[in-house]
């Protein structure tokens, strides 16, 4: 399935809800419970969706298992229990961004998504990010997370807790910094001296 949009960002990730999505505006903020009990609408293995920007091909959403949960729930919402992975492409097909987490839920009545679980990402400066959770409020068009954050950007690492973005994640700030961690390189090297000192006994 290929779809063009003047935001392909969006489309890419609106893509697989269109069949459930609705009007209902409640506040974009938090998540609602899941129930054990309930039965997905629809379960579809192994997705490999694409979107087209100006007739070529963009993006790339994968993710070996995609539920929709709309009744007995308290509001309709998509879930990704293995797993999610968007990659965006360059003109010659070359990866030049993704972010993928453990696991993803979009409540799709509040064009909420968020990501859980080993969250990383990559944007179009090629700067890296690490978190444990990460949210995404189509309708502010803002990336967030109160929770620590890891970012490389000129080989530099900048860490702490709390962070907000926009939604291409080019202009972005941690709230809360911590102790300054260093350069990538630095880091690289400490990691490695500690793993041989653990593997020698020194």
């Amino acid at each position: 399935m290929v779809l063009q949009a003047k935001n392909p960002v969006i489309a890419l990730l609106l893509l697989v809800f269109l069949s459930v999505a609705c009007n209902n505006r409640k506040s974009p903020v938090g998540t609602v419970s899941i129930d054990a009990k309930a039965i997905p609408m629809m379960h579809t293995e192994n997705v490999s969706e694409v979107v087209s920007d100006s007739g070529i091909t963009r993006y790339r959403l994968k993710a070996p298992v995609w539920d929709v949960y709309v009744d007995d729930v308290p509001e309709p919402y998509a879930f990704f229990p293995k797993g999610i992975l968007i990659e965006q492409f360059d003109s010659v097909f070359n990866v030049d961004g993704s972010i993928r987490a453990d696991t993803a839920y979009n409540y799709t009545n509040r064009k909420l998504w968020r990501a859980v679980g080993n969250v990383k990402a990559v944007n179009l400066k090629g700067e890296k990010f690490e978190t444990s959770e990460l949210f995404w409020d189509e309708r502010s068009g803002s990336i967030y997370t109160d929770k620590f954050m890891r970012a490389e950007r000129d080989g530099k690492i900048h860490a702490g807790t709390g962070f907000r973005s926009n939604q291409t994640m080019t202009h972005w700030r941690i709230l809360k910094y911590n102790a300054d961690l260093g350069t990538v390189a630095e880091n690289d090297s400490t990691t490695s001296r500690n793993k041989d000192t653990t593997e020698t006994g020194e």
